[in-house]
């Protein structure tokens, strides 16, 4: 007997055996389906070496007891990755981390102290780029911060949201930061110089000091 099959398919090398008899079952999930878990008579039965490729047919040994026997097949939706590799300057966390295609995915971005964010993709499986919306459902545009962090407040709580929907396939997050410029105000007295760049990076020290020549 075979049950609970939904979500694919299953062929026996034969229906019968006699005592000790080896069947071979063929698991053949439907698109965006895979094998979750194979029973034979309430014990789990694993894949033969090489198989079991999510949505790939996968095939499973069995040894046929002195008795009727059932088989008990479970395929389950795929639910995909959403991979994001780490870059410096800031982080990026997914919610969910996997997903069903079709589902909701929201991206927080969030650059670290004295950063902003350059740029932003979410690519399918072939490289493909999956079009992003912000939180209102609006086209996901790169907040515009200017120097000394003009426009940082802007941001919800630090965080910039993007939405996606998931395709039938893992993804991979891509993002790029940028260090935020700042401007640097002195006054010289006396007859000593100040030499210092106009702009300088968050977390970057730079003063360079001209005294005057004694006579």
């Amino acid at each position: 007997n075979i049950a609970g099959n939904t979500g694919g398919a299953i062929e026996l090398s034969s229906p019968h055996a006699p005592e000790g008899g080896i069947i071979t079952v063929t698991a053949k999930p439907n698109p965006h389906y895979e094998v979750s878990r194979i029973l034979f008579n309430g014990s789990d039965v694993k894949a033969n070496e090489g198989d079991n490729l999510r949505d790939k047919p996968s095939t499973y040994t069995i040894t046929m007891p002195k008795a009727d026997s059932t088989l008990y097949v479970v395929f389950s939706a795929i639910k995909y990755d959403i991979n994001i590799p780490a870059v410096t300057g800031g982080t990026i966390t997914s919610n969910p981390t996997q997903s069903l295609p079709g589902g909701r995915v929201a991206l927080s971005v969030a650059p670290d102290p004295g950063y902003k964010l350059k740029a932003l993709s979410v690519t399918d499986a072939t490289g493909t780029p999956l079009d992003l919306t912000d939180a209102y459902g609006d086209p996901f545009a790169i907040p515009s911060i200017g120097t000394n962090g003009a426009g940082l407040e802007t941001l919800i709580d630090g965080m910039i949201p993007a939405i996606f929907q998931m395709p039938a396939g893992d993804v991979t997050v891509a993002a790029e930061y940028e260090r935020v410029d700042y401007t640097i105000e002195y006054t010289s007295r006396g007859q000593g110089s100040l030499v210092t760049p106009t702009n300088i990076s968050y977390a970057v020290s730079y003063t360079h000091l001209t005294l005057p020549t004694i006579a």
